[in-house]
């Protein structure tokens, strides 16, 4: 995507910049920044709740959500602060992906039983 002035226009912050200025910009950062933050976040609370939720299906009741939500969060990040290329994240993605479904295949038989 190029500006007839030959600015190059990568990202989505920079989009907002050449349609609307600097409050485009901001507008634009922000709202992404809290997309991605936001569901990065809400990821971790539904895995580590799910977590917590297969664990009591075991009749395991050592170990409170928190914790759960913390390991979650420790998976999530460990990833993204160890692996190096685009190639290696997309297969945790998928695996990630994946999991997320047995967890809502896994919950829905726990609630059918």
């Amino acid at each position: 995507m190029e500006k007839k002035s030959s600015v190059l226009v990568e990202t989505y912050p920079d989009v907002g910049m050449a349609s609307f200025g600097v409050i485009g910009h901001a507008v634009v950062q922000f709202c992404q920044y809290t997309i991605i933050g936001g569901g990065v976040t809400m990821y971790i609370v539904y895995a580590g709740t799910q977590m917590q939720g297969f664990a009591q299906f075991l009749h395991y009741e050592a170990v409170n959500r928190w914790m759960f939500i913390l390991a979650a969060g420790i998976v999530v990040w460990l990833p993204l602060v160890s692996l190096k290329t685009v190639r290696e994240v997309a297969w945790i993605s998928a695996m990630g992906g994946i999991a997320t479904l047995l967890a809502v295949i896994i919950s829905n038989q726990s609630q059918i039983l």
